[in-house]
């Protein structure tokens, strides 16, 4: 049995904030272009909602033109996931 990997977690929803804000785009401009609702990227920006798809994360770094990886935590499995953060191979 294969167990799925818990959705990618932002780091630091004030920093996503600054990156929105640098942007300057909004949250109904962003949703528009990551195909979800400007509800859903305030939610990822205030904490309400901690983690997405990792398409949706994907995309949002991508419009934000920043590494995925510097906003959101990304689990490759449940025992390796600290490990594959910090780019260590278990």
């Amino acid at each position: 049995m294969t167990t799925r990997a818990p959705n990618p977690q932002v780091r630091n929803p004030e920093r996503l904030r600054a990156l929105i804000e640098a942007s300057g785009k909004s949250y109904a401009q962003l949703g528009r272009a990551m195909g979800c609702s400007k509800a859903m990227v305030h939610q990822l920006a205030t904490g309400l909602t901690p983690g997405c798809r990792p398409e949706l994360a994907a995309r949002l770094a991508a419009e934000l033109e920043v590494d995925k990886t510097s906003i959101f935590v990304f689990y490759t499995d449940a025992l390796s996931s600290t490990a594959d953060n910090r780019g260590i191979t278990p």
